[in-house]
């Protein structure tokens, strides 16, 4: 499902398919952004068969390229689930069926602008648990992780030697932006966001 939507007005690397385009001109902040008409268009049934079978999850960040009727003129992947399937899954049907009111400029013209989304992709057949952080005992695990210059997580990626806790990626990076990431991103200066590591130590809550 869609993670979370968030904007961006900084010059950006037109993309589209994944395939790297001309660079853009920086886009101007502009008075009514581009909004998701509706957060539903992607499902666990656009899930691929191969990565199902290939067990193959993550976050994938996507830049959308809004045109002025609202569809996508090009989507391309800024932060990878590092799953080609997963991530070519997610800008194919992107393209299909994401619909935006557009953004508008001062005049109230729409115009062409360009968003961030991030969609979760997990496994169907996910463990059942719920992961809690914990400063002592639990099972270690290392994060490797990339943000923007905001502070919004655009890669988690985790190192465990648990099989299980593997399978729960996905959870353990929404829990360590949740309870971890918000004091973290306050220590650490703009410039060390792209590409950091950080150590948890977590234990599986059994439902």
């Amino acid at each position: 499902d869609v993670d979370r939507t968030t904007s961006t007005h900084r010059a950006a690397r037109r993309l589209a398919g994944g395939r790297r385009l001309t660079a853009s001109a920086a886009w101007r902040t502009v008075p009514a952004m581009a909004e998701l008409k509706s957060r539903s268009w992607i499902t666990m049934n656009d899930y691929p068969p191969f990565a199902i079978r290939n067990g193959e999850q993550g976050s994938v960040t996507v830049l959308h390229h809004i045109d002025t009727d609202g569809r996508l003129r090009a989507c391309g992947i800024l932060a990878s689930t590092a799953s080609p399937a997963l991530d070519r899954q997610t800008c194919r049907i992107a393209m299909i069926r994401a619909r935006y009111e557009p953004a508008l400029d001062e005049k109230g013209i729409a115009i062409a602008s360009v968003r961030t989304t991030r969609v979760n992709w997990v496994l169907p057949d996910m463990p059942r648990g719920k992961i809690r952080i914990v400063p002592q005992g639990g099972e270690e695990v290392t994060l490797n992780l990339s943000a923007d210059k905001n502070g919004a997580i655009l890669m988690c990626a985790v190192a465990a030697r648990s099989g299980d806790l593997m399978n729960r990626r996905a959870t353990i990076c929404d829990a360590f932006e949740a309870e971890v990431w918000p004091a973290l991103r306050k220590s650490r200066p703009a410039k060390s966001l792209r590409g950091f590591t950080h150590v948890l130590r977590v234990e599986v809550i059994k439902d």
